[in-house]
């Protein structure tokens, strides 16, 4: 995947994690859980995050840290790691898009933490 300019795609992929993790939360249904996690996969699984353009890092950051703390439970180990190694990897060198992800996901960094 060509990751130039991908502002657009980090917007839909909030908008796809919000949904589809809040559907799972409130019917219980594993279908908006594996589709997430397939969403997960895919964009962790891109070259870079487009680290030129900060918001095209600060958004796709927040829809991989929404998708992984609401669906923690149901996520598998591998995902799970795919995603922390990604975050990482993709935020490494945006010191302001990291503090963004610790604001927004202390929850389950708490977690992992333990």
């Amino acid at each position: 995947k060509n990751t130039k300019d991908i502002l657009s795609i980090s917007r839909e992929q909030v908008y796809r994690m919000v949904n589809l993790s809040l559907a799972y939360r409130l019917s219980g249904d594993k279908r908006f859980a594996e589709k997430a996690e397939k969403e997960l996969i895919n964009v962790c699984n891109y070259k870079d995050w487009d680290p030129v353009h900060y918001l095209d890092v600060a958004e796709m950051t927040t829809a991989v840290a929404i998708g992984y703390d609401w669906l923690y439970d149901v996520l598998t180990p591998s995902t799970r790691q795919l995603v922390v190694h990604s975050i990482d990897l993709f935020t490494a060198d945006r010191q302001d898009v990291f503090r963004i992800f610790y604001f927004l996901s202390g929850i389950f960094l708490e977690r992992d933490c333990q």
